[in-house]
Protein backbone atom coordinates (compact mmCIF):
# COMPACT_ATOMS: atom_id res chain seq x y z
CA UNK A 1 0.00 0.00 0.00
CA UNK A 2 1.75 3.46 -1.20
CA UNK A 3 -0.02 7.31 -0.22
CA UNK A 4 0.86 10.19 -1.80
CA UNK A 5 -0.39 13.11 -0.13
CA UNK A 6 -0.03 16.21 -2.10
CA UNK A 7 -1.28 19.50 -2.81
CA UNK A 8 -3.30 20.36 -5.59
CA UNK A 9 -1.65 19.68 -8.63
CA UNK A 10 1.67 19.04 -7.74
CA UNK A 11 1.74 15.82 -10.03
CA UNK A 12 -0.05 13.55 -8.25
CA UNK A 13 -2.02 12.05 -11.26
CA UNK A 14 0.49 12.22 -13.35
CA UNK A 15 3.09 9.72 -11.58
CA UNK A 16 0.28 7.54 -11.12
CA UNK A 17 -0.39 6.81 -14.37
CA UNK A 18 3.29 6.90 -15.19
CA UNK A 19 3.47 4.56 -12.26
CA UNK A 20 0.54 2.15 -13.60
CA UNK A 21 2.17 2.50 -16.99
CA UNK A 22 4.63 -0.38 -16.31
CA UNK A 23 2.22 -3.47 -15.70
CA UNK A 24 1.73 -3.04 -19.85
CA UNK A 25 4.84 -5.34 -19.57
CA UNK A 26 3.29 -7.72 -17.32
CA UNK A 27 0.80 -10.58 -19.91
CA UNK A 28 -2.94 -10.31 -18.63
CA UNK A 29 -2.21 -7.82 -15.41
CA UNK A 30 -5.12 -5.95 -14.26
CA UNK A 31 -5.30 -2.35 -12.90
CA UNK A 32 -8.54 -0.63 -12.20
CA UNK A 33 -8.26 3.05 -11.42
CA UNK A 34 -10.77 3.67 -8.79
CA UNK A 35 -12.75 7.00 -8.07
CA UNK A 36 -15.39 8.34 -6.90
CA UNK A 37 -17.03 9.34 -10.14
CA UNK A 38 -15.53 7.97 -14.02
CA UNK A 39 -14.74 12.12 -14.17
CA UNK A 40 -12.12 11.52 -10.92
CA UNK A 41 -10.14 8.90 -12.65
CA UNK A 42 -10.02 10.77 -16.15
CA UNK A 43 -6.67 12.47 -15.30
CA UNK A 44 -4.75 9.25 -14.16
CA UNK A 45 -6.27 7.39 -16.92
CA UNK A 46 -4.72 9.82 -19.83
CA UNK A 47 -1.20 9.88 -18.45
CA UNK A 48 -1.48 6.67 -18.62
CA UNK A 49 -2.53 6.27 -22.14
CA UNK A 50 -0.13 8.73 -23.52
CA UNK A 51 2.46 6.84 -21.02
CA UNK A 52 1.46 3.59 -23.36
CA UNK A 53 0.56 4.52 -26.39
CA UNK A 54 1.76 8.04 -27.57
CA UNK A 55 4.80 7.90 -29.65
CA UNK A 56 7.00 9.85 -26.91
CA UNK A 57 5.61 7.09 -24.62
CA UNK A 58 6.18 3.29 -25.26
CA UNK A 59 4.24 3.54 -28.71
CA UNK A 60 2.28 0.58 -27.56
CA UNK A 61 -0.73 -0.80 -29.49
CA UNK A 62 -4.09 -1.72 -27.98
CA UNK A 63 -6.64 -4.49 -28.74
CA UNK A 64 -9.36 -2.22 -27.34
CA UNK A 65 -9.78 1.27 -26.01
CA UNK A 66 -12.76 3.36 -24.61
CA UNK A 67 -12.38 7.07 -23.26
CA UNK A 68 -15.54 8.63 -22.34
CA UNK A 69 -15.66 9.11 -18.86
CA UNK A 70 -19.20 11.16 -18.85
CA UNK A 71 -21.00 7.62 -20.61
CA UNK A 72 -18.77 5.52 -17.69
CA UNK A 73 -16.62 4.14 -20.44
CA UNK A 74 -13.23 4.27 -19.96
CA UNK A 75 -10.76 1.27 -20.10
CA UNK A 76 -7.37 0.30 -22.29
CA UNK A 77 -6.54 -3.59 -23.48
CA UNK A 78 -3.55 -4.06 -24.92
CA UNK A 79 -2.61 -6.73 -27.05
CA UNK A 80 -0.93 -8.94 -24.43
CA UNK A 81 -3.97 -8.83 -22.70
CA UNK A 82 -2.57 -6.99 -19.60
CA UNK A 83 -6.31 -4.40 -19.11
CA UNK A 84 -6.56 -0.90 -17.38
CA UNK A 85 -10.01 -0.10 -16.26
CA UNK A 86 -11.99 2.79 -14.44
CA UNK A 87 -14.30 1.74 -12.05
CA UNK A 88 -16.72 4.22 -9.72
CA UNK A 89 -17.36 3.75 -6.27
CA UNK A 90 -20.78 4.30 -6.59
CA UNK A 91 -21.12 0.84 -8.04
CA UNK A 92 -18.94 -0.68 -5.60
CA UNK A 93 -19.89 -4.29 -5.32
CA UNK A 94 -18.20 -4.59 -9.24
CA UNK A 95 -14.86 -3.98 -7.65
CA UNK A 96 -15.21 -7.90 -5.88
CA UNK A 97 -14.51 -10.91 -6.36
CA UNK A 98 -11.68 -10.78 -9.21
CA UNK A 99 -8.03 -11.16 -8.41
CA UNK A 100 -6.44 -7.76 -9.19
CA UNK A 101 -2.80 -6.62 -9.92
CA UNK A 102 -2.98 -2.43 -8.63
CA UNK A 103 -6.14 -0.57 -7.78
CA UNK A 104 -5.64 3.39 -7.45
CA UNK A 105 -7.55 5.42 -5.92
CA UNK A 106 -7.66 8.90 -7.63
CA UNK A 107 -8.32 11.87 -5.14
CA UNK A 108 -9.05 9.25 -2.65
CA UNK A 109 -10.38 11.86 -0.23
CA UNK A 110 -13.56 11.93 -1.81
CA UNK A 111 -13.76 8.22 -1.07
CA UNK A 112 -15.68 7.14 2.29
CA UNK A 113 -13.28 6.32 4.02
CA UNK A 114 -10.07 3.06 4.00
CA UNK A 115 -13.41 0.85 3.85
CA UNK A 116 -12.71 1.67 0.04
CA UNK A 117 -9.38 -0.80 0.71
CA UNK A 118 -10.03 -3.10 2.93
CA UNK A 119 -13.28 -4.01 1.32
CA UNK A 120 -11.43 -5.52 -1.80
CA UNK A 121 -8.06 -5.95 -0.61
CA UNK A 122 -8.90 -9.75 -1.30
CA UNK A 123 -8.30 -9.11 -4.23
CA UNK A 124 -4.86 -8.15 -4.30
CA UNK A 125 -3.35 -11.21 -2.46
CA UNK A 126 -2.86 -13.88 -4.86
CA UNK A 127 -1.04 -11.52 -7.56
CA UNK A 128 0.58 -9.55 -4.33
CA UNK A 129 -0.80 -6.40 -5.94
CA UNK A 130 -0.93 -2.85 -4.88
CA UNK A 131 -3.50 -0.29 -3.85
CA UNK A 132 -2.31 3.52 -4.57
CA UNK A 133 -3.29 5.84 -3.15
CA UNK A 134 -2.53 9.57 -4.89
CA UNK A 135 -4.68 12.58 -2.88
CA UNK A 136 -4.80 15.57 -1.57
CA UNK A 137 -5.18 14.95 2.27
CA UNK A 138 -8.44 16.77 2.44
CA UNK A 139 -10.46 14.80 4.98
CA UNK A 140 -9.61 13.44 8.35
CA UNK A 141 -9.85 10.05 7.42
CA UNK A 142 -6.53 9.98 5.03
CA UNK A 143 -4.61 10.31 8.16
CA UNK A 144 -4.68 6.51 8.82
CA UNK A 145 -1.89 6.65 5.89
CA UNK A 146 0.30 8.75 7.64
CA UNK A 147 -0.25 7.04 10.87
CA UNK A 148 0.86 3.39 9.52
CA UNK A 149 2.86 4.11 6.65
CA UNK A 150 6.08 5.24 8.50
CA UNK A 151 7.69 2.56 9.83
CA UNK A 152 4.63 1.09 11.79
CA UNK A 153 6.09 -2.31 13.39
CA UNK A 154 2.17 -3.94 12.47
CA UNK A 155 2.27 -2.41 9.19
CA UNK A 156 5.13 -3.17 7.42
CA UNK A 157 3.82 -3.54 3.65
CA UNK A 158 2.48 0.50 3.88
CA UNK A 159 4.37 3.88 2.50
CA UNK A 160 3.35 6.68 2.71
CA UNK A 161 5.05 9.97 1.42
CA UNK A 162 3.38 13.07 2.69
CA UNK A 163 3.58 17.13 2.52
CA UNK A 164 4.51 17.37 -1.33
CA UNK A 165 3.69 20.99 -2.14
CA UNK A 166 2.40 22.56 -4.82
CA UNK A 167 5.91 24.01 -6.00
CA UNK A 168 7.29 20.86 -6.97
CA UNK A 169 5.33 20.97 -10.11
CA UNK A 170 6.62 23.72 -12.30
CA UNK A 171 4.21 22.97 -14.99
CA UNK A 172 1.23 24.11 -13.40
CA UNK A 173 2.54 25.90 -10.33
CA UNK A 174 1.48 29.51 -10.13
CA UNK A 175 3.50 31.79 -7.35
CA UNK A 176 1.11 34.72 -7.78
CA UNK A 177 -2.28 32.32 -6.90
CA UNK A 178 -0.67 30.92 -4.03
CA UNK A 179 0.08 34.99 -2.82
CA UNK A 180 -3.34 35.60 -3.43
CA UNK A 181 -4.70 32.26 -1.84
CA UNK A 182 -2.43 32.64 1.67
CA UNK A 183 -4.67 35.59 2.15
CA UNK A 184 -7.78 34.46 0.66
CA UNK A 185 -7.98 30.89 2.39
CA UNK A 186 -8.08 29.75 5.96
CA UNK A 187 -4.63 28.25 7.87
CA UNK A 188 -5.69 25.08 7.66
CA UNK A 189 -6.58 25.01 3.83
CA UNK A 190 -3.68 26.77 2.43
CA UNK A 191 -1.63 24.27 4.34
CA UNK A 192 -4.24 21.33 2.57
CA UNK A 193 -3.96 22.72 -1.05
CA UNK A 194 -0.49 24.53 -1.55
CA UNK A 195 1.79 22.43 1.81
CA UNK A 196 -0.13 18.96 0.72
CA UNK A 197 0.01 19.37 5.17
CA UNK A 198 -2.79 17.17 6.36
CA UNK A 199 -6.01 18.64 7.90
CA UNK A 200 -7.28 16.78 11.07
CA UNK A 201 -11.14 18.11 11.88
CA UNK A 202 -13.04 21.05 10.95
CA UNK A 203 -11.37 23.97 13.08
CA UNK A 204 -8.21 22.70 13.67
CA UNK A 205 -5.66 25.44 14.14
CA UNK A 206 -3.06 24.34 13.55
CA UNK A 207 -0.82 22.60 11.10
CA UNK A 208 -0.73 18.75 11.30
CA UNK A 209 3.22 19.13 11.27
CA UNK A 210 3.54 20.84 13.74
CA UNK A 211 3.93 17.56 16.52
CA UNK A 212 2.17 16.44 19.32
CA UNK A 213 3.95 16.86 23.03
CA UNK A 214 3.18 13.35 24.56
CA UNK A 215 2.90 12.74 28.15
CA UNK A 216 5.58 9.83 29.18
CA UNK A 217 6.74 8.34 32.19
CA UNK A 218 10.50 9.07 31.78
CA UNK A 219 9.84 12.93 31.21
CA UNK A 220 6.81 13.67 33.20
CA UNK A 221 7.04 11.25 36.49
CA UNK A 222 5.43 13.15 38.87
CA UNK A 223 2.00 12.65 36.44
CA UNK A 224 1.69 9.27 37.39
CA UNK A 225 0.34 7.46 40.38
CA UNK A 226 2.18 4.35 39.90
CA UNK A 227 5.45 4.01 37.55
CA UNK A 228 4.86 0.05 37.21
CA UNK A 229 1.39 1.10 36.08
CA UNK A 230 1.93 2.33 32.83
CA UNK A 231 0.34 5.20 30.41
CA UNK A 232 -3.13 4.50 31.41
CA UNK A 233 -6.19 7.09 32.55
CA UNK A 234 -6.49 5.31 35.58
CA UNK A 235 -2.93 5.99 37.04
CA UNK A 236 -2.69 9.21 35.62
CA UNK A 237 -2.50 12.39 38.02
CA UNK A 238 -3.04 16.12 37.96
CA UNK A 239 -0.30 18.27 39.63
CA UNK A 240 -1.83 20.56 41.75
CA UNK A 241 0.03 23.48 39.77
CA UNK A 242 -0.95 22.52 36.58
CA UNK A 243 -3.50 25.34 34.95
CA UNK A 244 -6.66 23.75 33.55
CA UNK A 245 -9.02 25.20 29.89
CA UNK A 246 -11.47 23.85 28.78
CA UNK A 247 -12.90 25.03 25.15
CA UNK A 248 -15.57 24.43 22.92
CA UNK A 249 -16.96 25.24 19.56
CA UNK A 250 -20.96 25.23 19.66
CA UNK A 251 -21.43 25.85 16.32
CA UNK A 252 -22.34 23.16 13.85
CA UNK A 253 -20.16 20.46 14.98
CA UNK A 254 -19.16 20.74 19.02
CA UNK A 255 -16.30 19.89 19.53
CA UNK A 256 -14.35 20.21 22.68
CA UNK A 257 -11.46 19.61 24.15
CA UNK A 258 -9.40 19.75 28.02
CA UNK A 259 -5.86 20.90 28.13
CA UNK A 260 -3.58 20.87 30.72
CA UNK A 261 -0.75 23.65 30.73
CA UNK A 262 1.94 23.02 32.84
CA UNK A 263 3.87 25.71 35.00
CA UNK A 264 6.84 25.82 32.08
CA UNK A 265 3.90 26.58 29.37
CA UNK A 266 3.85 23.62 27.72
CA UNK A 267 -0.11 22.46 26.86
CA UNK A 268 -1.16 18.84 26.83
CA UNK A 269 -4.49 17.34 25.62
CA UNK A 270 -6.14 15.46 28.18
CA UNK A 271 -9.91 14.75 26.81
CA UNK A 272 -11.29 15.82 23.77
CA UNK A 273 -14.67 15.77 21.84
CA UNK A 274 -14.90 15.58 18.10
CA UNK A 275 -17.95 15.21 16.28
CA UNK A 276 -18.77 14.73 12.27
CA UNK A 277 -22.30 15.04 11.96
CA UNK A 278 -24.61 17.84 12.69
CA UNK A 279 -26.26 17.92 16.61
CA UNK A 280 -29.62 20.17 16.28
CA UNK A 281 -32.39 18.11 17.92
CA UNK A 282 -30.09 15.62 19.18
CA UNK A 283 -30.63 14.42 23.19
CA UNK A 284 -27.45 14.64 25.31
CA UNK A 285 -27.28 10.74 25.35
CA UNK A 286 -27.17 10.05 22.08
CA UNK A 287 -24.63 13.01 21.88
CA UNK A 288 -22.14 12.41 24.48
CA UNK A 289 -21.71 8.87 23.14
CA UNK A 290 -19.17 10.67 20.36
CA UNK A 291 -16.96 11.68 22.91
CA UNK A 292 -15.95 11.74 26.70
CA UNK A 293 -15.28 14.91 28.11
CA UNK A 294 -18.81 14.64 30.28
CA UNK A 295 -17.89 11.59 31.35
CA UNK A 296 -14.37 10.59 31.52
CA UNK A 297 -13.18 13.72 32.77
CA UNK A 298 -13.23 12.76 36.76
CA UNK A 299 -11.36 10.00 35.84
CA UNK A 300 -8.92 11.92 33.89
CA UNK A 301 -8.34 14.70 36.13
CA UNK A 302 -8.48 12.94 38.87
CA UNK A 303 -5.51 13.06 41.79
Amino acid sequence: MVAELGAYKSGKSAGAGIWAAAFAAVPHATVYLVGNEYDMTAPEFEYLLEAICSERGLNQKYRSLQNRPKDGRLWLELENGCRFEARSWERSESLKGKEVDAYIYCEAYQLPGIECFTSVAQNLRVRQGYAVFPTTPDRPWVQVFHEHGHGHPDFPDWVCKCGIPATVNPYSFDQAAMDRDRQLLTREKFSIAYLGKLGDYVGRVYNYQRGDRLLSLQDQPRLWKRQEAGLTRENFRLPNDWHIEIGADTGTYCAAVVVGVSPEGQAYILDELTNYRYVANTTVSGFSENGGIVENAPDCLGR
